[in-house]
């Protein structure tokens, strides 16, 4: 259900979802349960804030864990002037299961991200702050901090061997964005991203590949030319990082820092096809094939997905998108 007015809007939702599964090797199937309601209004007050207060309750009912829980919702936007506005928020959200995430709610509250890609029915309390910078028509900046307290059900799935486990993420950014002209793009930032296990060891001793400590400071620079031929191209140039500590599974003592930082090259080129009919491009990732050891984020993913946003290796790829 939505509402709109000309100081305040407001949404409602309901939804309901069964699922049954059988697990592979096991004679046996398991029913997952999801029930979500949840009501969200934004009130312009006074004329240069936007309030969003919303309130949402999901209840989780599958074979490892139960949850039911209330998610209180709170944000601001603030336009201090023609160039500065500022953003603040603090929230509760839980992972839906990934078999059944579709949703119409609201994934973004004061313009920060409310649903990760975390584990199932993990339970995440996120603070927010953000400043957005208009300097002129052609540059933009801003930097952004928020920090995301983690109760991560952590063990074998489809069975009662897990733990609730305590983690933190940090994550502090600042970037710009330039256009000297029509035909030029700049963009460059620093982005730092810190994940620490705060409590629950006893299940990660059997993944020993898991961290403990993980920090990750990456400082990217983007150069764009668009012709008005439709040509276009790019170059990038991305610094990296970190720093990463392991849990030794015999000892369950934490082992030395390990460190490794790397600079990685990305270029690419392509053609946008006239009445905006498609575009094909042609990308190459790592462009000198440097070797490196990255950790990445998939051990906080449903089913430790992997998708790792540097590769050890070059990486060349085409694409083409056809729109009709």
């Amino acid at each position: 259900m939505l509402h709109k007015a000309d100081d305040f809007n407001f949404m409602m939702g309901l939804g309901s979802y069964a699922l049954d599964t059988d697990t592979i090797g096991f004679k046996s199937s398991d029913r997952v349960e999801q029930k979500i309601a949840y009501g969200y209004t934004n009130i312009k007050w006074p004329e240069h804030l936007i309030w969003t207060v919303g309130l949402s309750y999901q209840s989780d009912n599958n074979f490892t864990l139960n949850r039911n829980e209330l998610n209180p919702k709170l944000g601001v936007q603030w336009t201090i002037n023609d160039y500065f506005s500022l953003r603040a928020a603090a929230f509760q959200a839980v992972r839906r299961t990934y078999l059944i995430e579709q949703t119409i709610e609201p994934t973004q509250v004061a313009g920060f991200n409310q649903f990760f890609d975390d584990l199932d029915m993990t339970l995440s309390k996120n603070y927010g702050l953000g400043l957005n910078v208009r300097l002129s028509s052609q540059l933009l900046g801003g930097l952004e901090a928020v920090r995301r307290d983690l109760e991560v059900p952590v063990g074998l799935q489809g069975s009662k061997n897990f733990e609730i486990e305590k983690d933190q993420e940090d994550v502090y950014q600042a970037y710009l964005y330039w256009l000297p002209n029509p035909r030029w793009a700049i963009t460059t930032a620093w982005r730092y991203e810190g994940f620490k296990l705060q409590e629950g060891r006893y299940l990660r001793q059997s993944f020993s590949s898991t961290p403990v400590e993980l920090k990750t400071t990456s400082i990217p620079l983007n150069i764009r030319y668009f012709d008005p031929s439709g040509f276009f191209a790019g170059l990038g140039v991305t610094y990296v990082n970190q720093d990463i500590q392991h849990l030794d599974p015999k000892s369950s003592t934490v082992l030395p820092t390990q460190n490794e930082d790397f600079v990685l090259v990305d270029a690419g080129l392509g053609y946008r096809l006239p009445k905006r009919w498609g575009i094909i491009t042609l990308e190459t990732k790592n462009l000198f094939d440097q070797k490196f050891h990255f950790q990445d984020y998939s051990f906080q993913t449903p089913a430790y997905a992997v998708n790792p946003r540097f590769i050890p290796e070059r990486t060349i790829f085409a694409r083409f998108v056809l729109n009709f």
